[in-house]
């Protein structure tokens, strides 16, 4: 009994997550928005500035040297979201301390073939940046 609650509040508290059909990642001061969609196993992204569009829905993938599409049939698995404020010194460039704030989203793919990778959402209060992990 009690292993079947617990089983149905994880169910209840993790099932949005695992199921999501987009994600969202705001800057800190809430002006930067990267939205990732997954609509039938295809990744697209768009960004925000304002509540203005400033990338239409793109898609997402990445073709490799020996010609595998990463980013087509994919699912999310999972997302962690986390957060950023730190400043280092830097030797070049016309700043000698930068700032480093944003909000992350890292969120968890599976593909087709059962490959995982990540995509790290990174909004920015100017900007907006991801990569492929």
């Amino acid at each position: 009994m009690v292993l079947r609650l617990v089983t149905a509040v994880c169910f209840l508290i993790l099932g949005p997550v695992v199921s999501a059909r987009s994600v969202s990642v705001e800057s800190p001061d809430g002006k930067v928005e990267i939205i990732i969609n997954n609509n039938e196993g295809t990744l697209s992204y768009s960004i925000r500035m304002d509540g203005k569009s400033v990338v239409a829905d793109s898609e997402l993938a990445i073709e490799l040297a020996d010609g595998t599409m990463v980013g087509k049939a994919s699912e999310i698995v999972s997302v962690k979201k986390s957060r950023s404020n730190k400043k280092w010194k830097t030797v070049v460039g016309s700043r000698s301390t930068v700032i480093d704030h944003y909000n992350q989203s890292a969120i968890e793919l599976a593909d087709a073939q059962g490959r995982r990778y990540s995509l790290i959402c990174r909004a920015y209060d100017d900007g907006a940046a991801f990569r492929y992990v």
